[in-house]
């Protein structure tokens, strides 16, 4: 099953090589409109976040917290293994450990829901993982602040 405007992806994409390799300047109104809407991606995602968050429920209490439980620890591990591998220090390291210590994202239940899965679980391991990271991410921060 196709999502709405899943053609036009390519033309988007060609249009935006064309722009990276050419000296052709971008037009200011596709600028400013690609901006605002760039802009405006973190709010929608924060609302979609607390109305999801207040609708989902825990179906399945087990297949949910197992999925939370491997997504916060293998989020934490990879943060690590990351920041080791690149050799980062500091801000930086924390950033990115902290980064991939975040719970599970809602864009994970609508994926799941769009392509016709299972968002039953997902949706509980959303929930169950946004609670988990109220105790686990200060304790996070506060051991990379050492």
């Amino acid at each position: 099953r196709r999502g709405v405007g899943q053609e036009n992806l390519f033309f988007v994409l060609l249009f935006s090589v064309f722009f990276l390799l050419s000296d052709v300047p971008v037009p200011e109104i596709a600028e400013n409109t690609t901006k605002l809407l760039g802009n405006f991606t973190i709010p929608l995602m924060l609302i979609t976040l607390g109305v999801s968050l207040a609708r989902l429920k825990i179906e399945d209490f087990q297949k949910s917290s197992i999925i939370a439980a491997i997504r916060l620890l293998l989020g934490v591990g990879a943060g690590f293994g990351i920041a080791a591998m690149m050799g980062l220090t500091g801000e930086a390291r924390a950033v990115v450990i902290i980064m991939c210590s975040m719970p599970v994202a809602v864009i994970a239940f609508l994926l799941a829901e769009t392509y016709g899965k299972d968002g039953k679980p997902v949706a509980g391991a959303v929930v169950i993982s946004t609670l988990l990271a109220f105790p686990i991410l200060p304790l996070l921060i506060w051991y990379l602040k050492m």
